[in-house]
């Protein structure tokens, strides 16, 4: 009698394990499925099917080998679009420069204001600078009253991180857009914060 109850309960262990084994089997031959459809689309080109994919695969199996991978699919992703996020607002921030520079080369010093650069002979204006901003992009302009300098703050609604850059270092500097926008209305004046083009004016 004993040994039939040791038997059973050996029987029971043994149907248990398995149980616990084939679950593991049927997450990893799950994930293994979605990875290869994510894997397939991005060698189609789309990645943003495969990046939903990829996030559900993460999110469901995060234990699996699949779901490590995963992961590392999805970093790569994220790196290479900040990369040409930065990439389009570098291409904004460059034209300004330029024509900014330009200023400088004529008149030995940059525009005093928008108005300086509007009433001057330069062939460059704040309309034409409106003009070239992309839609859906903002360009925050500040000139130094004394001519010896600028800054530029570029964003896009569709995106969280905007861009930074200064007449002196050239050096475009991330940061987070709803964290600078309060504190440049807190800090400048504007009569029209829509425009593509925004040119500031110091408090007081």
């Amino acid at each position: 009698m004993r040994e039939r109850i040791f038997q059973s309960i050996s029987v029971v262990l043994v149907l248990f394990v398995l149980l616990l084994s084939g679950c593991g089997d049927s997450n990893e031959v799950k994930s293994k499925r979605l990875l290869t459809d994510a894997e397939t689309l991005i060698k189609q080109g789309d990645e943003l099917q495969a990046e939903q994919i990829l996030v559900d695969l993460v999110a469901r199996y995060p234990e699996t080998p699949s779901g490590s991978v995963a992961s590392k699919h999805l970093d790569r992703i994220k790196k290479q679009r900040e990369l040409q996020q930065r990439d389009k607002f570098a291409k904004i921030l460059d034209s300004y420069q330029k024509i900014l520079k330009g200023y400088y080369a004529l008149y030995t010093e940059y525009p005093r204001s928008i108005s300086a650069l509007d009433q001057s002979e330069y062939f460059f204006d704040s309309a034409y600078l409106e003009g070239i901003t992309p839609d859906g992009y903002q360009v925050y302009l500040w000139l130094k009253d004394d001519g010896s300098g600028y800054r530029l703050w570029c964003i896009s609604q569709q995106q969280d991180r905007g861009y930074v850059v200064e007449a002196l270092s050239g050096k475009l500097v991330p940061f987070k857009r709803d964290e600078i926008l309060p504190k440049l209305k807190t800090r400048f004046r504007t009569p029209n914060w829509d425009g593509k083009l925004v040119a500031l004016l110091a408090n007081g």
